[in-house]
């Protein structure tokens, strides 16, 4: 373990949540136009080493806050998905997400974990759900109706075979325009 000057805080492990506080700076931080890429680098070798203390982690907190954040993207970038509820990957081990709109337009997306336990994702995680959905966001509503035995558009769980088979009860079929 690397150690610090800090007696109070060297030689002990940071706290989960001061290393999850850490990644999300190092991701959200634009140090572009500082000579700073190195010791980013190292630090994040030293997190996934599980070599990195807590007076360490704390100094990078401090430093990191001071850097802007990186420019907001372009909200137009997003690809367009309809508000619903999608699964992607395999039958055996799905990943869960609900995609839904704002009155603003905007759109947001929590991730399902178990125990239907959700987590809203920051853009920069959001972005890659979204175009994988995007690419076929029929299979990705069918994976979550299959593996849930719920509606992919308003969460209410399917009874009909016709609404199983197709991934929507009645009235978000007729809704939607499905014809099953």
């Amino acid at each position: 373990m690397i150690t610090t000057a800090d007696g109070r805080l060297a030689g002990y492990a940071p706290s989960t949540p001061a290393l999850k506080y850490l990644q999300d700076l190092i991701a959200e931080r634009d140090w572009s136009g500082t000579n700073l890429k190195e010791r980013v680098d190292r630090l994040v070798d030293l997190i996934k080493a599980g070599r990195l203390d807590a007076a360490v982690c704390s100094r990078a907190i401090d430093a990191l806050k001071e850097l802007p954040r990186k420019p907001a993207p372009d909200v137009a970038t997003l690809p367009k998905v309809a508000p619903g509820y999608y699964a992607l990957g395999d039958e055996d081990r799905p990943e869960r997400y609900r995609v839904k709109e704002a009155r603003s337009g905007r759109t947001y997306v929590d991730h399902i974990g178990p125990n239907e336990a959700t987590t809203w994702l920051r853009y920069g995680e959001m972005v890659p759900v979204l175009t994988e959905i995007a690419k076929d966001e029929r299979a990705a509503a069918l994976l979550y109706a299959t593996v849930t035995d719920r509606c992919a558009r308003c969460n209410r769980y399917l009874t009909e075979p016709v609404s199983v088979s197709a991934g929507y009860g009645p009235d978000c079929r007729k809704a939607l325009g499905i014809v099953a």
